[in-house]
């Protein structure tokens, strides 16, 4: 079969940095995803396919698509297409004089009433030329921007002006047109150092004229060639700057200036964020990888006035630093302690008090976590950098550079005298500022950050300002992250409901506190079976049976998930997932309350020998439990339980007419459930597993017993 290569460029006025990777995104073809989607419903078959993007154009190269397809088209279902004599309906005829069809055309017509089967005819050698136009016109509508914009009458919405498209089929032309404009074999080449409009033939001739237009266009290329660069000029590491710049230019050209060795002495946070927030420049290093008095800049494609552009970024970045080392000793002339007692005049949130009650309210937390979950830190020190935590938010440096909050405050503290722990806990307080984030490093840290988190979603949760849908203006999903994290790694186990309790003390007058309690630990649970499930690392069906046992002590429930997936193939385990399937639902299907055991209600043997198993192994399981060594507990009751128990329900007749006797089996069987339950995970949600190897359940019943 004959195939051909097919390009689409969509040509654009500058794309923001971030828009090329959510363009990329959105132009990758993975399983499921809506641009797969959209060439698996018509039948578009292909080897290959890679997205680019620079500034200027986004593009899409599938390869080996063949020229001609055998269709299957649809019509309309079988129980519409024909009449109860079985004859052709209106709406069949309609459909065939729509593809120029005979009923002879029709492949295995289905008797009327067969459901949703629909006819379908087939048409041979439709040339994917005809099939691919209507197909790329919705590519553009299938990205997704943070922001969009809308330029011209068609109301077509994109990032930034589309200006031109290019689609190549082989050397044919598709003809369509999105936002107003046509597609054609017009491509432009770089900005400044290339031509405009310059006609291609085919996608092997597009790429060619790209290159000798001087576009990069493979974004890992550019990648490739500015890390080469950077790497060979001693770079002081800057991913996030290295990713935004690849997303800058076109034709990477490199500059190299210097400034002056004064503005050393700043601390190198601001140094850097100097250079990298307002000039996209990288820092450069002396042999011995401190930071020195140079940087490299990437410039897209200039290679005149090197001289010049060199210049202008010295003068710009000697203004910047200059202004950087006077809010420095500005600031130094007073000590942080006096910043922080203008924190009285700023509002935190109307309804939530001022920035220095916040602090007050972060102490008291603080000291709440310390006595009963964090012992060993030195209350004096929590006492002195509570007020100090937001201190830096007043000074110039912070208002000039946002991202330096907290940091600021560290140096600022050092400055002031304080120990090396308060001041650390200043700045580590924010971490993780978001997902795959650096975690605090100190305990201090961790627990200002835990502090300062809890008491951010509380108090908006206080309120009625919890996150709805994608609605979150207070990044409280970030916050519960954050909390998440750093109780997974610094392995602390606390009480979520004990911490927010507490925290709800904190506003007075809340009349649902309740209420609020159960919101903010459903939100907190559902985010920790989010990163959960995003590790990749548990079954989800284990998630959800870990998770239906409380998730109140998230480092618990963390080492109860690690325990479980090591032996979850073991024959052990599948033993405790059938005594807690089978206790479950016997008694779930009873629906009935049930009273305390009575011994003198057994009348058969069997029923002795699970309830003396049961007493036997109950205080040893619980010991393991305490220990956090649930998978030996699960060997525990497995071994204890197993045999006996499957010989109870071989032969004991658990619903009984006796109602007082069928109530006591129930209790037994329903203490059973619960010891494993409450305390490990509801085995009961366990898929299980098929001959071929999938996953049926948990909705499967299993025997319930007589």
């Amino acid at each position: 079969m004959s195939t051909t290569d097919l390009i689409l460029e969509i040509g654009t006025e500058e794309l923001p940095s971030h828009d090329l990777d959510a363009a990329l995104e959105s132009l990758a073809f993975r399983k499921g995803s809506p641009i797969e989607a959209l060439f698996l419903s018509n039948n578009i078959k292909y080897s290959k396919a890679s997205a680019y993007a620079t500034p200027r154009r986004l593009i899409l190269h599938i390869s080996d698509i063949p020229l001609c397809q055998d269709m299957l088209i649809e019509g309309p279902p079988v129980r519409i297409a024909y009449d109860e004599q079985n004859r052709p309906t209106k709406a069949l005829e309609a459909f065939l004089k729509k593809n120029n069809a005979a009923i002879s055309d029709i492949i295995k017509p289905a008797a009327a009433g067969s459901g949703d089967l629909r006819v379908s005819i087939k048409r041979q050698d439709i040339s994917n030329a005809g099939i691919l136009p209507s197909a790329l016109a919705k590519i553009a509508g299938l990205m997704n921007f943070a922001k969009t914009m809308r330029w011209n009458g068609t109301g077509a919405a994109f990032s930034r002006p589309i200006r031109w498209i290019v689609a190549l089929f082989g050397d044919k032309v598709l003809s369509f047109e999105y936002a107003g404009i046509k597609s054609s074999n017009a491509t432009r080449g770089h900005r400044f150092l290339g031509r405009d409009f310059i006609k291609v033939k085919n996608p092997c001739h597009y790429f060619k004229t790209l290159k000798k237009n001087h576009v990069v266009w493979d974004n890992n290329e550019r990648r490739k060639i500015i890390l080469s660069f950077l790497e060979k000029k001693r770079w002081h590491p800057n991913d996030e700057l290295l990713s935004e710049v690849v997303n800058l230019v076109e034709k990477p050209c490199f500059i190299e200036g210097s400034f002056d060795k004064k503005y050393l002495q700043i601390p190198r946070e601001v140094l850097l964020a100097a250079m990298s927030k307002h000039q996209r420049i990288f820092c450069l290093e002396d042999k011995n990888s401190a930071l020195a008095s140079r940087f490299a800049g990437v410039l897209n494609g200039a290679k005149k006035n090197t001289k010049q552009i060199i210049k202008n970024f010295e003068n710009v970045l000697e203004a910047r630093l200059k202004d950087a080392l006077f809010f420095y000793k500005s600031d130094t002339k007073k000590p942080l302690t006096e910043w922080a007692q203008g924190l009285d005049g700023i509002v935190f949130y109307k309804g939530l008090g001022t920035i220095h009650d916040k602090a007050q309210r972060i102490k008291k937390i603080a000291l709440f976590i310390s006595r009963n979950y964090y012992p060993g830190i030195d209350e004096n020190d929590i006492a002195k950098a509570a007020p100090l935590l937001k201190a830096d938010l007043l000074t110039s440096m912070v208002r000039e550079f946002p991202s330096l909050q907290g940091i600021m405050g560290m140096y600022y503290a050092k400055d002031s005298g304080y120990p090396d722990a308060v001041s650390r806990a200043i700045s580590e307080h924010y971490l993780p500022r978001f997902a795959s984030d650096k975690l605090p490093s100190t305990d201090m840290g961790s627990l200002f950050s835990l502090a300062d988190k809890f008491d951010n979603i509380v108090s908006y949760f206080s309120i009625g300002k919890s996150p709805k849908g994608n609605w979150d203006p207070y990044a409280l999903r970030r916050q519960a992250i954050g909390i998440i994290l750093i109780l997974m790694e610094t392995k602390k186990s606390l009480s979520l409901s004990g911490v927010i309790d507490f925290c709800l003390e904190q506003y007075a007058g809340s009349e649902t506190k309740s209420k609020c309690r159960q919101a903010i630990q459903l939100f907190l649970k559902d985010r920790l079976v989010s990163i959960l499930k995003a590790k990749g690392q548990y079954r989800h069906d284990l998630i959800e049976s870990v998770m239906a046992s409380g998730a109140d002590d998230i480092y618990k429930t963390c080492l109860k998930l690690n325990e479980l997936n090591s032996i979850i193939n073991s024959p052990e385990f599948e033993q405790a997932r059938v005594i807690v399937e089978r206790t479950h639902n016997i008694v779930a299907a009873a629906g009935i309350s049930l009273p305390e055991i009575d011994e003198k209600l057994f009348s058969q043997e069997q029923e002795n020998k699970v309830f003396g198993g049961f007493n036997n192994t109950k205080d040893e399981f619980m010991a393991l439990c305490k220990e956090g060594l649930f998978s030996k507990a699960t060997d525990n009751i497995a071994a204890a339980l197993s045999g006996d128990l499957g010989d109870y329900f071989d032969k004991v007749m658990v619903n009984v007419d006796d109602k007082r006797v069928r109530a006591n089996r129930l209790a037994l069987l329903s203490a059973i459930n619960k010891l494993y339950t409450d305390n490990i995970a509801n085995l009961s949600l366990i898929a299980v597993e098929n001959k071929d190897n999938s996953r049926k359940g948990p909705a499967v019943k299993p025997r319930q017993g007589k």
